[in-house]
């Protein structure tokens, strides 16, 4: 959370985020938006909604509408209204990610993270 809040960021994320919501802010002043977000896991071919409050155990599938959208179903989503709030979503997110020992690192994520904005 402290690197989405520093004034230089570092890394992809808080410094993506902070250039998405100052668009946004800009756009806001015409038009009507909400942004919402979603963040599961790819574990040994099945999908886990990590912000699921239960602790995202329960698979989902993954489905595509007549219109070509590609959705999770039953995924959480959220709303944001700062870029603060995705530093929290992806801390709480990773504690419920598989992770396991290793010989180079103790808690090594086992699986892929998809943030969908």
């Amino acid at each position: 959370a402290a690197d989405f809040k520093a004034a230089e960021p570092r890394g992809i994320m808080p410094r993506v985020m902070r250039l998405l919501f100052s668009y946004l802010e800009h756009a806001r002043e015409s038009y009507e938006i909400k942004l919402k977000v979603q963040y599961v896991e790819v574990y040994k071919d099945a999908i886990f909604d990590l912000l699921d409050p239960d602790g995202g155990l329960q698979k989902l599938d993954i489905h595509e509408r007549i219109n070509g959208e590609i959705f999770v179903e039953g995924c959480c989503e959220e709303e944001l209204t700062d870029p603060w709030q995705v530093a929290e979503l992806l801390e709480r997110g990773n504690q419920n990610r598989t992770v396991a020992a290793h010989d180079m690192n103790h808690e090594s994520s086992r699986s892929d993270a998809i943030l969908t904005l």
